[in-house]
């Protein structure tokens, strides 16, 4: 009863959800995971560096690029598909293309941690 009086007695009867991101996730991590990996294979470690948790930026995204690039993988060949597996890993599928024209699809799992790109704990071709 009391939390009723307590919207009942507010101005207009309206209740105030201002402070209701406080309580929100920051970011959603399959989201965040699927950007930063568009991000990477566009070559664009600057835009990586906003999915990734403060202590990496400036290298992790260089790092996963630099990946990429010894491997061959030349672009995104499809829409990245991104899942939460466990409390703080995400797996995220792709299509890429490599620079000597062949396609495959790569799968990566990052570690998360709130919500962002905290390392890369396995890639799988194929």
């Amino acid at each position: 009863a009391s939390v009723l009086s307590n919207l009942d007695n507010n101005s207009g009867n309206t209740t105030n959800f201002a402070n209701i991101n406080s309580v929100l996730p920051a970011a959603n991590p399959a989201q965040t995971a699927a950007d930063f990996a568009a991000a990477v294979l566009s070559g664009n470690s600057a835009l990586g560096d906003t999915y990734v948790c403060p202590s990496l930026k400036g290298s992790l995204a260089l790092a996963v690029m630099n990946d990429y690039a010894s491997a061959g993988v030349h672009s995104l060949t499809t829409q990245t598909i991104c899942t939460v597996s466990g409390s703080n890993l995400v797996t995220c599928q792709m299509g890429v293309l490599f620079i000597n024209g062949l396609t495959a699809n790569v799968t990566q799992t990052y570690q998360m941690l709130d919500g962002l790109v905290c390392g890369v704990v396995s890639t799988q071709v194929g």
